[in-house]
């Protein structure tokens, strides 16, 4: 009689570690008003570490990245970086960025960084503003 086991070595696993130092640059493509405020066409470009412990065997990270309306953006990936392109966001607003990281050991627990787009005269130039790295560049 030939008897088969599965591994079920995966239900012992703990949850990977959160990812690390999550890095955001907003690249303004261009500028305009509606009818109740300024509009920023914004490309976000998002990355992370990689969890100290990952658990098991990667799966994917799940990026959302949300605003006063709720998430603009919710992708999966399974590298270390994205690039939103396109974004209309609304300067001096506070955007969140949440990043998780799943393995056969389960999901991780989220590391979240809050972020403010500038605009205006004063932020004219190369400008390092909001709670983490972020680099916007206006022309």
């Amino acid at each position: 009689m030939d008897v088969k086991v599965k591994s079920i070595s995966n239900l012992f696993l703990p949850a990977p570690s959160p990812v690390g130092n999550i890095g955001v640059i907003f690249d303004e493509e261009s500028s305009f008003f509606n009818a109740t405020s300024q509009i920023l066409l914004i490309s976000v470009r998002i990355s992370w570490d990689t969890p100290t412990q990952l658990n098991g065997v990667l799966q994917s990270y799940q990026v959302a990245f949300s605003g006063p309306g709720g998430d603009i953006v919710d992708q999966n990936t399974s590298i270390t970086n994205i690039t939103l392109p396109s974004l209309s966001l609304t300067p001096y607003t506070e955007y969140v960025v949440v990043v998780t990281a799943t393995t056969g050991g389960g999901s991780s627990m989220a590391n979240t960084t809050a972020l403010t787009p500038e605009a205006g005269e004063h932020a004219q130039g190369n400008k390092w503003v909001g709670v983490t790295e972020i680099y916007i560049w206006y022309f």
